[in-house]
């Protein structure tokens, strides 16, 4: 049975990245599986593209070079051996997008909020609707998110409810 390659170009357009992203990869140690033809030139079989795009993914989820490196390298060194260990990191990294996805889910409720903030004081021409009448100061969270659960209600944006929490529940951690 005759394999079809692809080149580094073929390559990058078909998965939508660039060469030099590949060399990188490359130079990184990502891609020892990549044959050479005669030349020298990289050719990619359909099994190449099918770990490349496992890298890309496990790239686009936060996972580092490092740790990329260390998971093709169980694969192509230690085969079957390691597939416990393959498994964990891609557990670990999936926890971690668990975590990061609740967050995210929090910010985007929390920004969907402040968005209301901000248009309905546009709206009223003043911002002094979400002050405590004679101040500068902000309405208590209780009584802001009381309205903004109102206006939701009002709106009957059903998924607006679902996922909005009240910021007595929410503590913001800065990872910085």
């Amino acid at each position: 049975m005759n394999e079809t390659y692809y080149s580094i170009g073929q390559v990058a357009r078909k998965l939508g990245v660039s060469v030099e992203t590949l060399r990188y990869y490359d130079k990184e140690g990502l891609l020892p599986f990549v044959g050479r033809d005669e030349a020298g030139r990289r050719r990619f079989s359909s099994n190449d593209m099918h770990l490349l795009r496992m890298i890309m993914y496990l790239k686009l989820s936060g996972l580092s070079v490092a740790k990329i490196s260390e998971f093709v390298n169980l694969r192509q060194n230690d085969g079957d051996s390691s597939l416990k260990e393959r498994f964990d990191i891609l557990l670990t990294q999936e926890n971690e997008l668990e975590e990061k996805l609740e967050e995210i889910k929090i910010t985007l409720a929390y920004m969907k909020f402040k968005k209301w903030y901000f248009m309905t004081s546009i709206e009223a021409g003043t911002e002094s609707i979400h002050l405590i009448e004679g101040s500068d100061q902000i309405k208590d969270d209780s009584i802001l998110e009381e309205e903004y659960i109102a206006y939701l209600k009002n709106k009957g944006d059903k998924a607006g409810l679902e996922e909005f929490m009240p910021l007595s529940q929410v503590t913001v951690v800065d990872n910085d």
